[in-house]
């Protein structure tokens, strides 16, 4: 089963990629999208932000795969 969230580290960012639609929900309820930075599908991260964004994450349940980059 594919993860929940796919985070690829692409230098001074990190690309989050929402692959499911539990993603996508928890995602509309706790991160303000229309103000979110994107890279085509992809919410643009900076490290300062990851830790915390994907310890709420996985607090909920999603499941995360991160790749090096």
């Amino acid at each position: 089963m594919p993860p929940d969230i796919l985070v690829h580290h692409d230098g001074s960012v990190s690309l989050v990629l929402l692959q499911t639609e539990v993603a996508w929900q928890w995602a509309t309820e706790h991160v303000q999208l229309d103000e979110a930075q994107w890279l085509g599908e992809a919410l643009v991260v900076e490290p300062r932000s990851l830790g915390p964004l994907l310890e709420g994450m996985q607090a909920d349940g999603l499941t995360v795969r991160i790749d090096g980059g």
